[in-house]
């Protein structure tokens, strides 16, 4: 399966892709969301990993962004992020609206976890 992982910390995308490669997954990695964006124009993903605090944009403008596409819209994302969704003003259906199969919390979340969070999300 083919993950498109944006994580703006190194060690933490480096921690999370790691397992996924482990567990088969091709990882392709972005540090902003522009980098998400320009990489979803080169090549389809099987699913996207997203944090929501990104330099220069955020999450929630991504997955905006991803719904304004026909060809992306489909897409199923796993967010990953420090902001519990309590935290993030916005509802759970307005995330599911935007493509949000799961929302996970980096703290309550080990690599495995989010492996198989993205195995069920396709």
């Amino acid at each position: 399966m083919k993950v498109l992982l944006v994580e703006d910390d190194v060690d933490v995308s480096l921690m999370y892709g790691s397992q996924l490669e482990l567990d088969q997954h091709g990882v392709t990695y972005a540090r902003t969301a522009q980098e998400a964006l320009d990489l979803m124009e080169e090549a389809g993903f099987d699913v996207v990993v997203l944090d929501i605090l990104l330099p220069g944009s955020n999450g929630i403008a991504v997955l905006q962004e991803l719904q304004g596409y026909e060809d992306w819209r489909g897409t199923p994302v796993v967010v990953l992020s420090n902001l519990d969704i309590k935290d993030l003003g916005v509802s759970e259906n307005h995330l599911h609206d935007l493509g949000v199969k799961q929302y996970l919390v980096k703290m309550r979340t080990t690599p495995g976890d989010l492996s198989s969070a993205v195995t069920s999300a396709v």
